[in-house]
């Protein structure tokens, strides 16, 4: 992959960049083909052994090994950038229509000026009409609260009269005003009591009548 190509969009979307993950992939295929050819050339290397003592046998071996590790590379190494071509260009390749979260707002498009402007003058004018409202509100609470600070006011002058007045009574009449505004109460229903006997006794109903047998008759008109 050449250095103008450093898939930086590809890189913000996936968490990290594709070439390194590329160079992942070509080490680990090397270092298993390099440990498998290793495994190999030992077990080569001890069964000459075992037929040759000479050294030369085994030199040939491991120049053999390294022919073959040689060949298997510059293999890999083409193959390898086929590999890399596909993958670079199918998979870690983002599509136009993928955008990053924060690239999402500015694919929206825009709207007309002239719709954006009324849009705008309509929630400006509906703001200030519930900010006129709120304050009408508010007026109203506040003209609530000053009242009721009145009658609070109003009440606690009542209630310090009353107790200056039921001072002022126990002082002079020696009881506390419930009892004798019963007494008083009681005192008057007895007066009613009486007074409506009274009555009674002097209505014209328990008066004697006045008989008319024997009385003389009229005397007839004048002709």
């Amino acid at each position: 992959m050449s250095d103008d190509n450093l898939m930086m969009y590809e890189t913000q979307h996936f968490g990290f960049t594709p070439q390194s993950c590329l160079d992942g992939m070509y080490n680990a295929v090397q270092e298993y083909i390099y440990s498998m050819l290793k495994a190999g050339e030992d077990c080569v290397l001890e069964y000459v052994a075992r037929r040759s003592s000479h050294s030369s046998s085994l030199e040939k071996v491991r120049q053999g090994t390294q022919l073959l590790i040689d060949h298997m590379k510059s293999h890999l190494d083409m193959t390898f950038e086929l590999i890399e071509l596909y993958i670079a260009e199918r998979v870690f390749t983002v599509p136009p229509g993928v955008l990053l979260p924060e690239d999402r707002p500015h694919a929206a498009p825009l709207a007309n000026d002239a719709d954006e402007e009324r849009r705008l003058n309509a929630k400006l004018a509906e703001l200030r009409s519930r900010h006129r409202q709120e304050m009408a509100i508010q007026a109203l609470l506040q003209a609530e609260l000053e009242e009721q600070r009145a009658a609070l006011e109003a009440l606690e002058v009542t209630e310090r009269r009353l107790d200056d007045l039921k001072r002022v009574w126990r002082g002079s009449v020696g009881t506390d005003a419930p009892q004798a505004f019963r007494f008083a109460l009681q005192h008057a229903q007895r007066l009613r009591e009486r007074a409506g006997a009274l009555h009674v006794q002097r209505s014209p109903a328990q008066e004697p009548a006045v008989s008319t047998e024997g009385a003389a008759a009229p005397p007839p008109p004048a002709e």
